[in-house]
């Protein structure tokens, strides 16, 4: 396989770990903490557990709050890096920045083009994935628009920003 690649998958694993696990959060703060009447029950050979709800309302608010979480957790994943990036990225740093972070022992936290683009790319698909996926839960009346089109700002806006330090790393080359 291609160096490419395998970074891909390597980095993709956290994200993606992060995104169900805070799915799955987010559902249980919604239906412990919003107060929502819900019964669960298991059901088939491969146990899985089901919630039902005993409104429409209850599972919109639920499903409205587990991908708003996720969709949080992404931003705030995909923020960081850009963050990375456009600070610490090792085309675009000082000489004096890099020199007192080394001092300070941060080092680490300067990056290479191709390890920082890798991350944002997937942190940023799985975010657009959610966004998708907000829109055609939205579409089926079981999350609010107003957590859709929030997500489709915020990935827009993370877009924009990966596009403006991507011309800038081509201009410093």
């Amino acid at each position: 396989m291609k160096v490419s690649l395998l970074k891909l998958i390597d980095v993709s694993i956290l994200p993606a770990v992060l995104a169900v696990g805070v799915k799955f959060l987010g559902l249980m703060f919604a239906l412990k903490f919003l107060n929502l009447t819900f019964s669960t029950r298991i059901q088939g050979f491969f146990p899985e557990l089901l919630v039902d709800y005993s409104s429409k309302e209850s599972e919109i608010i639920s499903s409205s709050v587990s991908v708003l979480f996720t969709g949080i957790t992404l931003g705030l994943g995909c923020g960081l890096l850009l963050v990375q990036a456009h600070f610490f990225h090792e085309t675009h740093i000082s000489p004096k920045s890099a020199t007192n972070l080394a001092r300070k022992g941060l080092s680490k936290i300067i990056t290479s083009s191709f390890d920082v683009f890798h991350r944002l790319f997937i942190w940023l698909s799985l975010l657009w994935l959610v966004t998708f996926l907000s829109f055609y839960q939205t579409f089926h009346n079981q999350v609010s628009i107003w957590v859709s089109l929030a997500l489709l700002f915020i990935s827009w806006g993370y877009t924009q920003l990966l596009a403006l330090d991507m011309a800038k790393e081509r201009t410093n080359d």
